[in-house]
């Protein structure tokens, strides 16, 4: 009896091996597939075009038909079609410049034609150099003009965007810098009221025959005693009691400009605000009584609309009146959240806002060297460790003491980081304050307790950072009129720019007609028959059905040596560029393939220890 082989066991460093070899073989073959996409794609446009010209040839159109005829009186011989339209003159792209809309506001960095040493200049030549010098001058300018701007938008962009980052929004709680604390003085103000002492002869004998008349109003009925609702109820203006009185305000801080309108009230700076009696004398304060509870509205007209202070009555007896104040702060800098115990524990923090979390996270991390690099993809692969200091910080990887709070993972990226401890985040416990009233005859009427609260406020710098930021908004992107201004001056500079551009060619190539008409024409012809070859595709290369390059497929054979002296690259900002936006965008590819990579094997690493805690759990 034959047994089968067990499955081989691959180590983690071979699963990813294998892994990237599958991942390269794709990549291999969907680029293989594209390229022959591409190349029987173009093979079909240039059959089609080498078909539609044959049958030009053949048989011409039926409204060429009187040509053909007509050829012996002076037409066209036979076989041979004309498509005739007006000739240009040379302002064509200035005409259709409104239509167009062009962009391009750059001028030519010289004016002056390049003429060969042998010839001699033109007495025209000489007549035109004046003026010719005269508009380099003015371009070089202009050029100048154009890079003053370029790093003026450039500044205003990133000073704009350095404001807003410090800035930020404070209600999502993204608010960036250092918060600094400022002090919330809380009053309590107890007034003793209507007390036995407090009360002349005449008023006792009053709260005493009120007593009375209350004791008899008590009447039996069915065998019960039961109170008149309506006469049982005690007079509140001579019930002995203590009305509490809260109120607040922030002290001033040097660091801070004193506020030119009014201070914002005593609640705006709270949440909640909760004032009970943990021991109650059940001969005076029923069970049934509710704390003083004060909640802040979810979305307050203004915060001029808050109450500057909340008051409370209580009955009191000869004993003490205890007191436990609640407060729910509500810090101006963004809100903040108390941390699990167990995380607290590991990051030694207890209370703070989610910026706060994740710089203690990152210090503990990077402090056990726990911070994931992957290798620049530039640089050579040798002698290149995982802590490069030109490597691209990637996520952490996880210890026994943080592996619970990311699930068990054995590395986390930096952009999941939040949305993992967010899960741990619990709401701030609040401020407690234990007190006492005394209510004994030597005890003062009015009697004042103060308690200090720490606020955070966002830094004081920020107001200035505000308006900064609107002063630089206001200037990039300016009010409706002066920004239907500029648009109208950008297009009619571009406008300008592309007829100076035109009218220059066209001096050109008439000074060049001047000096050789000969050879002038001649290039122009073998132009000419360059593009009626890509036109019908009856070049050299098209016949033979393949083309070493995309270009020579597209442009013909003399392609590359066109567009090499073409007029289009020569001094164009664009250019440079496109060339930055080119290697920015290789870049960004290459670093997408790494994190893609290490993502790939992030995951097969987990499936891998999935599996072998199976097995393991198997076995057991």
């Amino acid at each position: 009896m034959a047994y089968a082989a067990p499955p081989q066991q691959y180590t983690p460093q071979q699963l990813q091996q294998i892994q990237a070899m599958q991942l390269r073989q794709q990549q291999e073959n969907a680029i293989a597939t594209h390229q022959a996409q591409q190349r029987a794609q173009l093979q079909a446009q240039a059959a089609q075009a080498r078909q539609t010209g044959l049958q030009g040839q053949v048989g011409p159109p039926p409204a060429a038909t009187g040509a053909a005829a007509a050829a012996g009186h002076g037409g066209l011989p036979p076989g041979v079609t004309s498509r005739e339209r007006e000739a240009g003159d040379g302002d064509d792209a200035y005409r259709n410049a409104k239509r167009r809309k062009p962009t391009d506001r750059t001028l030519p960095s010289t004016f002056k034609p390049s003429v060969p040493d042998s010839l001699f200049p033109s007495p025209t030549d000489k007549s035109l150099e004046s003026s010719l010098s005269s508009l380099s001058k003015l371009s070089a300018s202009y050029k100048r003009l154009q890079e003053i701007e370029r790093r003026m938008d450039w500044t205003f962009a990133r000073k704009g965007l350095e404001c807003e980052e410090s800035v930020g929004t404070v209600a999502s709680g993204n608010a960036k810098g250092q918060a600094f604390k400022r002090t919330l003085r809380v009053h309590v103000v107890a007034a003793l009221k209507d007390q036995s002492w407090q009360l002349s002869t005449d008023e006792l004998a009053d709260v005493a025959k009120a007593t009375d008349e209350s004791a008899e109003a008590v009447k039996p009925e069915d065998g019960e005693n039961k109170l008149k609702e309506e006469e049982v109820k005690p007079k509140a203006d001579r019930v002995p009691r203590v009305e509490i009185r809260l109120s607040g305000e922030l002290l001033p801080d040097s660091r801070y400009v004193a506020p030119t309108a009014a201070a914002p009230p005593f609640t705006a700076y709270l949440h909640r605000l909760v004032l009970e009696t943990p021991h109650r004398d059940p001969t005076v304060t029923p069970v049934s009584a509710q704390p003083l509870s004060w909640t802040r509205p979810v979305a307050p007209a203004s915060v001029s609309s808050l109450p500057p202070a909340l008051s409370a009555s209580y009955p009191t007896s000869t004993s003490p009146l205890s007191l436990r104040l609640a407060l729910y702060p509500a810090h101006p800098a963004g809100d903040r959240f108390a941390v699990h115990p167990d995380l607290a524990r590991v990051l030694d923090l207890a209370e703070s806002d989610r910026v706060g979390v994740l710089e203690a996270m990152w210090g503990y991390a990077k402090a056990r060297g726990l911070v994931v690099e992957q290798p620049d993809a530039g640089a050579a692969s040798g002698g290149t460790t995982a802590q490069s200091a030109g490597g691209i910080k990637s996520g952490i990887k996880t210890d026994e003491r943080i592996a619970k709070f990311f699930g068990n993972v054995p590395m986390v990226a930096f952009h999941h980081i939040p949305e993992y401890l967010n899960r741990w985040f619990m709401p701030a416990a609040p401020r407690v304050v234990n007190f006492d009233i005394t209510v004994t005859p030597d005890a003062p009427a009015e009697q004042h307790h103060a308690f200090d609260l720490e606020l955070y406020h966002p830094s004081p710098a920020r107001p200035a950072l505000e308006s900064a930021r609107r002063s630089l908004s206001s200037l990039v992107s300016g009010t409706t009129p002066s920004a239907t201004d500029l648009s109208l001056l950008d297009d009619k500079l571009a406008t300008n720019c592309l007829a100076t551009t035109q009218h220059l060619r066209q001096l050109h190539a008439l000074m060049a007609f001047t000096r050789d008409p000969r050879g002038f024409l001649e290039r122009w012809l073998e132009s000419q028959a360059g593009s009626l070859e890509q036109i019908l595709g009856t070049s050299a290369t098209a016949a033979a059905g393949s083309a070493s390059t995309l270009g020579e497929e597209l442009f013909g054979p003399r392609w590359r040596e066109e567009i090499r002296s073409a007029e289009t690259w020569e001094d164009k900002e664009w250019v440079k560029e496109a060339v930055v936006v080119w290697a920015s965008r290789e870049k960004e590819g290459q670093l997408a393939r790494v994190r893609a990579q290490a993502q790939q094997q992030q995951q097969m690493y987990a499936m891998v220890q999935g599996a072998q805690q199976q097995q393991m759990y198997g076995r057991r």
